[in-house]
């Protein structure tokens, strides 16, 4: 995608923590919605850029590809594992990303992740990186998440209970 200007909440300090954090994950939830209006979800490997648009391959003949091109709103959750407590709630809309001269900058996000890193989070190498890989083909797509709301979940460990930072859009009641 080509850069813009970064957004005024793109520049808080809170952001700025928050996109840190975020370009370390590789590994998020994906919900959308089926045909029939049940939810669906399914994990992903992502990478974000630094506007905030999480990006992630999948199968053109998968029932998820059908199900973001029908119904763009999807939400993504990131985060959680053993060693800290640092989550983020991403609701937005998807779509699939045609500039094929992206392809190769999204290759190189999803390898610079120390391969050992991924092995240890229960992937194998072919799991974490065989889709980018794959380009370009008819039979994978590459599809954006543009969020319009993104709340994050942590635990400092030095703050005495969990914070709640509302990142982008209204916080919910």
């Amino acid at each position: 995608m080509p850069k813009k200007k970064r957004s005024a909440w793109q520049t808080t300090p809170d952001a700025t923590a928050a996109l840190a954090s975020l370009r370390d994950r590789r590994i998020g939830v994906l919900s959308h919605a089926a045909e029939d209006g049940h939810p669906r979800s399914a994990v992903v490997n992502l990478t974000i850029d630094d506007e905030f648009r999480f990006y992630f391959v999948t199968q053109r003949q998968t029932e998820k590809f059908r199900d973001i091109i029908d119904r763009r709103d999807v939400a993504l959750n990131i985060g959680f594992d053993e060693k800290r407590v640092d989550n983020f709630q991403i609701v937005g809309k998807a779509f699939v990303v045609k500039d094929v001269k992206l392809w190769a900058s999204l290759l190189k996000a999803i390898l610079r992740k120390n391969v050992d890193e991924v092995l240890t989070a229960g992937l194998s190498e072919l799991t974490a990186h065989y889709p980018f890989k794959t380009f370009p083909t008819r039979d994978y797509a590459v599809v954006c998440v543009e969020p319009t709301w993104i709340r994050r979940f942590h635990h400092p460990k030095d703050a005495p209970k969990p914070v709640y930072t509302q990142i982008l859009g209204e916080p919910v009641a």
